[in-house]
């Protein structure tokens, strides 16, 4: 498994898992994804959302 993104405050995670599926989560709830480049997009757009980060992409 590879975090690419992690919040402390929030415990969120986002990155690529040992499958090669994209992940976001923490200890409650998350979700895998194909590895695509418009779900790369996506992922980084929900983790900035999730942790009240701007979005930089």
């Amino acid at each position: 498994m590879e975090v690419w993104l992690r919040d402390e405050r929030t415990g969120t995670e986002a990155g690529i898992n040992d499958d090669g599926e994209l992940f976001i989560g923490n200890k409650d709830s998350g979700g895998n994804f194909p590895d695509t480049p418009e779900n790369r997009r996506m992922l980084i757009r929900d983790f900035c959302r999730y942790t009240g980060r701007k979005i930089i992409i």
